[in-house]
């Protein structure tokens, strides 16, 4: 589904890359949110952000080939983000 933010950015929900491996492509990765086609968005609900949340949005940014990742956590006491460059 797409939509045309506030600012009259598009954000979409659940877009799929292609994940490739030596060539050959080896399953379909499905973004929570993209924005304006430069921004991976993830969301998770956990106790916090922890290292492997991290390291999942840099594999999802060398996967769509996309610059900027923001991962977002509702499951702590109060929100939590981080913005996660390549």
């Amino acid at each position: 589904m797409r939509v045309t933010l506030e600012r009259g950015l598009d954000a979409e929900q659940e877009v799929p890359f292609q994940i490739g491996y030596k060539g050959s492509n080896v399953g379909t990765y499905f973004a929570d949110i993209v924005v304006a086609r430069r921004v991976i968005v993830e969301l998770k609900v956990a106790d916090a952000l922890a290292p492997p949340h991290k390291r999942q949005v840099i594999n999802y940014l060398h996967a769509s080939g996309l610059p900027v990742g923001l991962l977002f956590n509702f499951g702590g006491s109060s929100l939590t983000f981080a913005r996660v460059l390549p």
